[in-house]
């Protein structure tokens, strides 16, 4: 399976989530190397429109080179995500794929339609992506990095994530 042997650090998927990781990439060279996205502004903007639970409808994975070719990994792959955000921005993102799992924590923060995440476990980083409400769902579009085809060359990829209230 191709996304078994990349870890995915959340908050890099989280930005889309997310641009997720430091792990997996978010920003840096082709090495996954430490992360380029500046640290996050002061929150500005009104968190209730992320607030709560929330669990993965779908998340779409995109190379940015080709975008013809995309992965659907929730229900091709059998991947759930979960993620929490508290009023106080605190969140929690939960991701389990091919029987393993990674938990991560740390703050959230919005200026318009641009969220930004700060993780704090279990790697710190900080990156960003957009959001936007369709109804009771949450979208979350934002960029990653890893190699997307297990060829050996960091991708860069555009997600998607559809989360509905858990």
């Amino acid at each position: 399976m191709w996304l078994r042997r990349s870890p995915l650090p959340l908050h890099a998927f989280l930005a889309a989530l997310l641009a997720l990781l430091a792990a997996a990439g978010c920003g840096g060279g082709d090495d996954g190397g430490s992360p380029t996205t500046p640290p996050p502004p002061p929150p500005t903007g009104d968190l209730s429109p992320v607030v709560g639970s929330w669990t993965a409808d779908t998340i779409l994975v995109n190379p940015k080179s080709n975008p013809a070719v995309s992965r659907e990994i929730v229900s091709a792959d059998g991947v759930s995500f979960a993620f929490t955000v508290q009023s106080s921005g605190s969140y929690q993102a939960e991701l389990r794929a091919f029987g393993d799992q990674s938990q991560e924590t740390g703050t959230v923060r919005v200026n318009g339609n641009v969220i930004f995440f700060s993780a704090k476990t279990p790697l710190p980083g900080n990156s960003q992506g957009t959001f936007s409400r369709s109804g009771p769902q949450l979208i979350l579009l934002g960029d990653l990095r890893l190699d997307f085809n297990q060829d050996g060359i960091v991708d860069d990829l555009d997600t998607r994530f559809v989360l509905s209230p858990s």
